[in-house]
């Protein structure tokens, strides 16, 4: 039996913030194909799925983002996963396979929360996790006698989790890699979906198992460019149990690897929880900050994590301890007016808050606040290439869709422009949140050669703010070079953005029609 896992490559016209196209570019391109803007980040899920395959058994692992897809090789099923944006390309493919004979499975959380849809592109759904249920449908397979869908009939026991087959990665095209210590989220924010794909109930992974992992990935990949090995930690919520967390954190001090991972913001208020976390490698978390209007918090039912007004020094207590942060920062929310764009880009730049990434806030297939906005005629499509976070995919209550997109798009702007960065990079190596280990002479100089030589190839704009970043290597020696890069992939992408303005008058509610008619079989149904 031979199986092709296959992770499709799909985004928006002008990218996505999360690519990092000049990184990928500049450091990772592919030598048989013209390399996307896409940073290769290749689903632990189609790793963990493989090792569960019977040792007969003849395994491929694809990403469109680095492999071609060959779509006359005879195989005997095709794998697919992908999120809500990629659906409709994953369907194309899938769609393509079962012309020829194909059988085809694809799981993940959007078709699990859209299955009636899904099933109309492929042969078979997995609902929920698929650990237990991989196992099950490869004899039924063999069997010639599969299901269309398979559901997870219990919780996963991670302490039977086997190490991912990542000898079956294309590794040199990857980086960072992920690593799962935990599964599920005891949060229930309306709007995600989350914790009704993974459950309410948070499993771990005995430690000694995630340590073992972290090993046995080395042995196929490693990569000391950015100061040490980069790890990224694939949990809902990294310090959900503190105690399990002390625990890793511990165990990963003798590996002596740089993660990062997902937290919730109460990880500021443990003081030594954070200095144990720098320790194990910690450089750079992912937080749910979500909005800064405690209405708007309140109203999806995450005001009790999230206190807008402890916000500051909570990122003041991270950027003490040398942790930088990126965080989702929704727009559209039904406490939102037009001035939420303003206040937003004026609390960035207050705190320093490296990395916020803007987002039009999406009616998700299967959330609680989707279910309330269909009741309430707020969504405007189900067309899914525009769940990107750059389209007005809903109504807001307090400004017009064309507003929502345009704040959204001005606050992009605003926070990557050229100087804006550029004081957000002294501000944050005077506070010792951008220093990381004294870059040696001779690193500085081969980086600094390569980003000249590399400028070339860019708009005068871009090559401008390289070549500040390169005075910047040599003025602050102790700058963490992967910092510096990520600050160029975001300057480069809100450069493409056309200028707009900051939307200043409130709008009442627009009486157009939806733009798109809802589909007969809408995600809500499924």
């Amino acid at each position: 039996m031979k199986i092709k896992f296959i992770l499709p490559y799909s985004g928006d016209p002008r990218g996505l913030l999360t690519n990092y196209g000049f990184t990928t570019r500049t450091f990772f391109a592919h030598p048989k194909k013209k390399v996307s803007d896409r940073m290769p980040f290749m689903s632990l899920a189609f790793p963990i799925l493989a090792s569960l395959c019977p040792p007969d058994t003849e395994m491929e692992i694809l990403d469109e983002a680095v492999d071609e897809i060959d779509f006359d090789d005879r195989v005997d099923i095709v794998a697919l996963t992908g999120m809500t944006y990629m659906a409709p390309h994953a369907y194309r493919l899938a769609d393509e396979f079962r012309k020829r004979g194909v059988y085809v499975v694809m799981g993940g959380v959007h078709v699990s929360l859209a299955v009636e849809e899904a099933l109309q592109h492929v042969d078979c759904v997995f609902v929920g996790e698929a650990d237990n249920t991989w196992v099950q449908f490869l004899e039924d397979f063999r069997k010639k006698k599969p299901q269309r869908v398979y559901r997870d009939s219990g919780i996963v026991d991670l302490a039977q989790a086997r190490l991912p087959r990542w000898d079956l990665v294309r590794n040199k095209y990857y980086m960072p890699y992920f690593v799962q210590a935990s599964r599920g989220c005891c949060f229930n924010c309306d709007f995600c979906q989350i914790h009704l794909t993974f459950g309410k109930k948070i499993r771990y992974k005995p430690t000694e198992l995630v340590v073992e992992e972290i090993r046995q990935l080395y042995k196929h990949y490693t990569m000391e460019f950015w100061g040490g090995n980069p790890m990224v930690f694939a949990d809902d919520n990294i310090i959900a149990s503190i105690p399990e967390a002390e625990k890793l954190f511990r165990a990963l001090i003798p590996l002596k690897i740089m993660w990062c991972s997902l937290s919730s913001v109460n990880v500021a208020r443990h003081d030594k929880l954070m200095d144990l976390m720098v320790e194990s490698g910690c450089d750079h978390l992912f937080i749910g900050f979500e909005s800064i209007s405690q209405e708007s918090m309140d109203l999806v039912n995450k005001g009790h994590v999230n206190q807008v007004s402890q916000y500051k020094g909570y990122l003041e207590a991270l950027h003490r301890k040398g942790i930088n942060v990126s965080s989702l920062m929704m727009y559209g929310l039904d406490g939102d007016d037009v001035s939420i764009f303003q206040k937003t880009v004026d609390f960035v730049r207050e705190t320093d808050l490296e990395f916020p990434l803007f987002h039009t806030l999406l009616p998700l297939p299967g959330t609680v606040l989707t279910k309330r906005q269909e009741e309430q005629g707020q969504v405007l499509t189900y067309d899914w290439t525009k769940y990107t976070g750059y389209y007005a995919c809903i109504r807001p209550k307090k400004m017009t869709p064309e507003a929502l997109e345009q704040g959204n798009d001005w606050s992009t702007k605003e926070v990557y422009s050229e100087e804006a960065i550029l004081d957000k990079i002294d501000h944050l190596y005077e506070k010792g949140a951008l220093r990381g280990k004294k870059i040696f002479f001779w690193n500085r100089l081969l980086m600094s050669l390569w980003l000249l030589v590399v400028m070339f190839a860019h708009p005068r704009g871009v090559a401008r703010f390289i070549r500040k970043i390169v005075w910047t290597l040599w003025a602050k020696p102790y700058s963490k070079i992967s910092m510096l890069l990520l600050f160029i992939d975001h300057f480069e992408f809100s450069s493409k953005i056309p200028a707009v303005e900051c939307p200043t008058e409130s709008a009442e509610r627009s009486s157009a029609p939806a733009s798109e008619t809802m589909p007969a079989s809408t995600p809500s149904a499924a």
